[in-house]
């Protein structure tokens, strides 16, 4: 672990029922911590998550308490993806659920069951002289996706696969400490993703957004992304890519990669881990997969900025999505991608 904590700390787990937080629980067991786990009941595919975090619960001998934060993540986690897209942007909630579901309510949860910490089975680690940096293994790396968590619930957080170099390596110890979900595979879908239709289909039109041709038709603007180029069903004499998202009209654009090259754009609600002055270069990252671009932010008050990205780089910038911030593999935070 990146940094040390008293043993007399008592330490809840949030448990999902995969072998990351599973693992974890066994870690802080066998470092001598009191240990319980508690599991989200937060959307209706939750069932198997409860049911698998209890049998591990068991295994390991420790109490096991369900949460139920239905309501809380409709309210804000279902409604604002479903209002982002519905305004032509591309919401990113899992973010938005780190941030008030599996982080903020669970750490109160955790605290008022009698708790010091919420250890989760993230990949990213908490240093002596930084609440949120990158993991080890950066292919594994969540720190983007808790880039809007809120700093005082961080200080409540433990993050014990942070130095962890592979996935298999967790598997293993998983496996040595007689868990039986240690092959259990990731889930790769938003976990709400099957519950139910967020969208009634709605046809409309995809066009070239400097020829002004109709193309074809699309099934709906929240099948799209800025920077999408599969999935189109559109012929053309040059590759094609959604430039822009005209809710309004319904309509998809779409043009060459060269009209990508957005280098300017707001970051507002934005979270800061890490106190900066109203203007400095730091590297960003756009989506969670991407390199990090040399950037120059310019505050235009505590929770919007604009900007200018220094560097050119593949990954188009898309309202809706995270803007994390970084000091070396250090969070500096993170705000919504906004218009220009």
């Amino acid at each position: 672990m990146s940094v040390s904590f008293s043993k007399k700390n008592i330490i809840a787990i949030a448990m999902s029922g995969g072998v990351d937080s599973s693992t974890v629980a066994a870690i802080m067991l066998s470092e001598g911590y009191e240990v319980f786990g508690l599991t989200m009941n937060f959307h209706k595919s939750a069932q198997n998550d409860i049911e698998d975090s209890a049998k591990i619960c068991k295994i390991l001998g420790i109490s096991h308490f369900v949460v139920d934060f239905k309501n809380e993540f409709h309210e804000k986690v279902i409604k604002t993806f479903r209002t982002y897209y519905e305004n032509g942007m591309t919401p990113n909630p899992c973010a938005l659920c780190n941030r008030y579901i599996k982080i903020g309510l669970l750490v109160k949860e955790a605290i008022d069951k009698g708790a010091n910490f919420l250890a989760t089975g993230h990949y990213v680690k908490r240093t002596e002289t930084s609440l949120l940096s990158e993991a080890t293994n950066k292919s594994k790396d969540q720190s983007y996706f808790l880039a809007l968590a809120k700093k005082e619930n961080l200080k409540r957080m433990m993050f014990p696969l942070g130095d962890m170099k592979s996935k298999n390596e967790t598997r293993e110890i998983a496996q040595k400490y007689g868990l039986h979900n240690f092959e259990k595979k990731e889930s790769q879908d938003m976990c709400f993703a099957h519950d139910e239709s967020y969208f009634p289909e709605n046809i409309g039109e995809i066009i070239h957004i400097r020829t002004g041709e109709i193309l074809g038709k699309h099934s709906g603007i929240h099948n799209y992304t800025i920077g999408q180029r599969k999935g189109l069903s559109v012929s053309y004499k040059n590759p094609l890519y959604v430039i822009r998202i005209d809710c309004k009209r319904n309509s998809i654009l779409v043009g060459e990669k060269e009209l990508l090259n957005r280098k300017n754009f707001v970051i507002r609600k934005i979270n800061w881990i890490i106190e900066k002055e109203q203007e400095f270069k730091i590297h960003v990252k756009l989506r969670s997969s991407c390199k990090k671009t040399l950037a120059k932010v310019q505050k235009l008050d505590n929770s919007s900025a604009n900007v200018e990205l220094l560097e050119n780089t593949d990954t188009p910038v898309a309202n809706g999505q995270i803007c994390a911030m970084y000091d070396g593999e250090c969070v500096v935070g993170g705000g919504i991608i906004w218009e220009e």
